[in-house]
């Protein structure tokens, strides 16, 4: 017997169904914030006994994706608390925190250049500053700029995955868009990311008007 209940999955009642992928991200992100399960159950639409199953199963054998992690935990908490704060005031100490890293991660000592729109935080004075004191180069971006960075079809790809979701309240809402987020492949950044050659050839042919991306 299923019954509907939140937005991201269904209330079994009797016999324990199998939890849908949407259900076991939910219950991961909200074990790793710390809260109970009684909560989680509530919040994934599953028993209590489905979630305890699902953590201790989790525990015995995480299965690993290969690739080392570009933040700790230690990070997330300083990214979580950073993020509360006003954020035109740490864009540096976001940058210093999580992008240096990765940038060292990914390019070691060879040069990179960074890219990003002209959102009001990215075009302070501050930001220029900081990336001027630590010499790192910022790829020229237009004010009408069409939208090439792939980051937008990653949130199209979001936004369409929750058009049916029904979050009851902030909390519900933001553990929708945790699950969601966790259900991208690295498969669907790669082909992202390297369709990036067609895009840039689609907007040069159509003289910077809107292309089919």
């Amino acid at each position: 017997m299923v019954s509907q209940s939140s937005s991201v999955g269904y209330t079994i009642t009797g016999k324990t169904a199998d939890l849908t992928v949407v259900q076991k991200t939910t219950i991961d992100t909200l074990h790793k914030e710390g809260k109970t399960q009684k909560v989680i159950a509530k919040e994934a639409g599953c028993s209590q006994s489905s979630v305890s199953k699902h953590i201790n199963r989790e525990a015995k054998g995480r299965k690993r994706c290969g690739r080392k992690k570009c933040t700790s935990n230690r990070d997330n908490r300083t990214l979580e608390r950073i993020v509360k704060q006003n954020p035109f005031k740490n864009v540096g100490e976001i940058l210093e925190h999580f992008m240096l890293p990765a940038a060292d991660q990914l390019y070691g000592d060879a040069d990179f250049i960074f890219q990003q729109d002209l959102a009001p935080a990215h075009s302070a004075k501050d930001t220029s500053t900081w990336f001027k004191d630590h010499s790192i180069p910022v790829l020229n971006w237009p004010a009408n700029s069409p939208d090439l960075n792939p980051i937008e079809n990653l949130w199209g790809i979001v936004k369409r995955k929750m058009q049916y979701a029904r979050p009851k309240n902030a909390e519900e809402l933001k553990a929708t868009i945790r699950a969601t987020w966790a259900l991208i492949t690295p498969e669907q950044c790669h082909r992202l990311i390297d369709s990036m050659p067609r895009r840039i050839a689609a907007v040069i042919q159509a003289k910077g008007a809107p292309a089919k991306y």
